[in-house]
């Protein structure tokens, strides 16, 4: 978590490959509370909607 500010709060995930080979058309999935409002460097989406949310 990097911020709580008037009701919202900022995290930044990391990932990295430990592997020697390239993964493709990867994602991750995880479990919150509340609307998310922003993705950098990566894309949002659900079973019904999808957006890209690259800065």
């Amino acid at each position: 978590m990097l911020s709580v500010k008037d009701g919202y709060t900022t995290v930044k995930i990391s990932l990295k490959n430990t592997s020697k080979k390239t993964i493709n058309n990867w994602a991750v999935g995880f479990e919150h509370e509340g609307e998310i409002q922003n993705v950098k460097y990566g894309r949002l989406f659900t079973e019904n909607y999808s957006y890209v949310g690259f800065e």
